[in-house]
């Protein structure tokens, strides 16, 4: 009795953290830009629309630090519409793409932003508060339980938080400190999981699960 109370919280707990991972990746992922974001290391073909031009040119590109990224170029003509295929997104952040056209034998210049994250999305931070508040709220629940399967789901969500940083980071920053902070949950996750595992095939009692000196969990 007491092992099918364990397998229908284990069953719970993995739904629920699998329907909200699911939820909030669609919230995340509905973003419309004029410009869409691009992914750092994709190459995105950037567009300037002149129907009365006889030439559309980039003057620059910069990067997020202000440097030069690419100067003077001219732009593949394909009917009124203008296109430059750029790769060099390794930086994250905002670059400025600047140019010129002779529009109806004027020239004039334009200009637009174009943004460079992790994954391509605007804000990808709601995935690891996701994932980092309810890696916390399960293993509070299973110290207070003494339930060493809600704290098995617990350890892995700590994992997945901290294989995902080690990925994409948190927005615009794929750092050192982004780094860190994926060793630290993969660390504390690990030692979750570990501990929760050993404990459920050994039944050692090392009473880091279990209520004083009960024998059983939960």
């Amino acid at each position: 009795m007491k092992i099918f109370k364990h397998l229908i919280l284990f069953l719970f707990f993995l739904s629920f953290t699998f329907l909200l991972s699911v939820a909030t990746i669609f919230a995340t992922t509905d973003i419309i830009q004029s410009l869409p974001l691009v992914k750092q290391y994709d190459c995105v073909t950037l567009p300037q629309i002149c129907g009365n031009c006889t030439y559309t040119n980039i003057s620059s590109i910069t990067y997020p630090n202000s440097s030069q990224a690419v100067g003077q170029v001219g732009m593949t003509k394909n009917g009124t519409e203008y296109n430059y295929l750029f790769c060099d997104t390794s930086t994250l952040g905002e670059y400025k793409v600047k140019g010129y056209y002779d529009k109806n034998g004027i020239v004039d210049v334009w200009n637009y932003p174009l943004e460079v994250t992790t994954t391509g999305q605007q804000n990808n931070n709601t995935v690891p508060l996701f994932f980092a508040l309810g890696g916390f709220i399960i293993f509070i629940v299973a110290i207070f339980t003494r339930n060493l399967y809600i704290g098995f789901i617990s350890g892995t969500v700590f994992i997945v938080l901290g294989i995902y940083l080690m990925i994409f980071g948190l927005g615009t920053m794929a750092d050192f400190y982004t780094q860190t902070l994926s060793y630290v949950s993969l660390g504390f996750g690990l030692l979750i999981f570990l501990s929760a595992a050993y404990e459920a095939i050994t039944d050692t009692g090392i009473y880091l699960w279990k209520k004083g000196d009960d024998s059983e969990a939960w």
